[in-house]
This record gives structure tokens, sequence and C-alpha cells, in this order.
């Protein structure tokens, strides 16, 4: 299903079921280095959870660098 959009795809959100994100990942396995190095936790795919998950995805990180 992704396959025709390949060479389109730059990178892709991961979350959900971890379990189910692996076997989606050993069928399209060049998926996975397009993958953001944050997995999106969806505790209950209600409407509000999904509603919140644009703003999650732009949300920033922060990190303290410790000296």
């Amino acid at each position: 299903m992704l396959e025709p959009y390949r060479d389109r795809i730059e990178y892709v959100a991961l979350g959900g079921d971890r379990a189910a994100v692996k076997q989606v990942l050993e069928r399209v396995p060049w998926l996975e280095s397009k993958a953001l190095p944050r997995f999106f936790a969806v505790p209950e795919p209600r409407q509000r959870v999904l509603e919140r998950l644009p703003y999650e995805l732009y949300a920033a990180e922060v990190e303290e660098e410790r000296r």
C-alpha cells in the first residue's frame, strides 16, 4: 500500500501498539529508516486522543544537558 509513495515519504511518526508497529516494520522494512525517533503513545484510540496527536507531533522535546 505504501510502496508507490516510497520516494515521496520523508518521515513517518509511529505510535500506538508497539507489537502492531513491529509487525508493520517487518513487512515494510524501509519504513523504519524514515521513522522519527519519538514513539507516540496512544493509550486508547478515542477521538479526543487522536485529535491531540498532531499537536504532540509538533511539540518540542526539551533535554537538559549536564555539565
